[in-house]
């Protein structure tokens, strides 16, 4: 179960319910319930940082949905909680995930000891290309690297219907990854490639369900949040042009 977030004046509440919800119903090793963390606030690095120690201090596994934000058309005091530019919400985003792929936390509170992170599921929901691919080529260099050393596993997430193209390229890079480590043999080689399959991410498509009322104010926020879909739909014209011209050269060879 994903909790979403809200605008400020509601988030301290839906946060006391989640987190009262993970304490109850997420065990030391799985997560069933997930709580949202919008990047576009200034004081959710430090906020994140608070309820991940909890967890920690609680022995209980941290279910993380991180998105960018999408109140910013209507949070009261936007100026004061909101990152002023989106280049600062994008390193707020990438900054975080960074942090806990790598085993620590986003920010460092004064008067707190240092404790390890606990077990943490890592859903990103963005459809934003660059955060994707900087997570991915984050977490496989984790996973082939440094001394073999233990990688968060992601998940992720985007509307049905936008950002399709992302998605697929998410889940084709993986299995082309894994494709070419199949070419290297061995017995060490065939563990190192058991390893590797199971980190093959697991990619969502929520779609919107309700009246016409819930539905239309969901995806209003969605398309104030992702501007950036016109251009990724324009590259997305353009690749879809060319794999019909592909397809349609194979079928001409083949006849």
């Amino acid at each position: 179960m994903w909790i979403d977030a809200e605008q400020q004046v509601f988030q301290d509440s839906i946060d006391d319910l989640a987190l009262r919800l993970m304490y109850k119903y997420n065990s030391s090793e799985k997560s069933y319930i997930y709580n949202t963390y919008q990047a576009y606030l200034k004081s959710t690095p430090e906020r994140l940082s608070r309820h991940l120690r909890l967890a920690a201090r609680e022995h209980w596994c941290f279910g993380l949905k991180l998105v960018r934000g999408a109140y910013i058309a209507s949070e009261p005091e936007r100026h004061q909680v909101i990152h002023s530019t989106k280049e600062g919400t994008d390193d707020c985003y990438d900054g975080i995930v960074e942090s806990l792929l790598e085993g620590r936390y986003p920010v460092t509170l004064k008067g707190e000891e240092e404790c390890p992170l606990p077990r943490l599921q890592l859903f990103l929901a963005t459809h934003n290309q660059s955060s994707i691919e900087r997570a991915r080529a984050h977490q496989w260099s984790r996973l082939t690297g440094h001394g073999h050393a233990q990688a968060l596993m992601i998940e992720y997430g985007q509307l049905q219907g936008m950002a399709d193209e992302i998605s697929c390229q998410l889940l084709q890079s993986d299995q082309q990854t894994l494709q070419n480590s199949r070419t290297v043999a061995g017995e060490a080689a065939a563990t190192e490639r058991m390893r590797l399959e199971n980190w093959v991410p697991s990619v969502y498509k929520c779609l919107c369900w309700g009246s016409l009322i819930e539905c239309t104010h969901f995806l209003v926020r969605r398309a104030v949040e992702n501007q950036g879909a016109l251009d990724r739909t324009r590259l997305a014209v353009v690749a879809l042009r060319r794999e019909i011209w592909r397809r349609a050269k194979g079928s001409f060879a083949r006849t």
